[in-house]
Parts: C-alpha cells; structure tokens; sequence
C-alpha cells in the first residue's frame, strides 16, 4: 500500500491540501482520517482475500455510524 496515494500532498487542490496538511509534514485531523480510511480499506481488502472476514463495513460508514460517540 501507497500511502502518498492515499493522502498525496501536492496532486491535491490547493484547499483540499489545506484541510489534510497542516504544515507540509504532519497531517490534520481531517488527513489522519483519510489516511485511517486508506489502511482501513487495504486491511479489510486483504482480510476479504484471505476468507477472515464477510460484511464488512467500509471504515466511512462505521465512523458516521458512531459518530459522537466518546472513545472513553
């Protein structure tokens, strides 16, 4: 997995880059989730791949989901 295709710098508009970057090295919150969806979105590929796992949501739909709900 690519990462620099899942959260690219540069291929990226100018306003969406300001919303996943926040200083050019480290990412935003809204970057950090898009690169969790990517990983999210590979893991569940290869776990399919492998028969471990059926009907599994995309990392998207579980997180609006369980939107608002405290990690405590």
């Amino acid at each position: 997995m690519d990462l620099c295709d899942a959260v690219p710098y540069f291929a990226l508009e100018e306003a969406k880059r300001d919303k996943s970057w926040d200083d050019g090295l480290h990412l935003t919150e809204e970057g950090y989730k898009m690169m969790g969806d990517a990983i999210a979105a590979h893991m569940i590929k290869m776990l399919q791949s492998l028969g471990s796992v059926k009907n599994v949501r995309s990392p998207k739909v579980w997180r609006s989901k369980h939107a608002g709900r405290s990690n405590e």
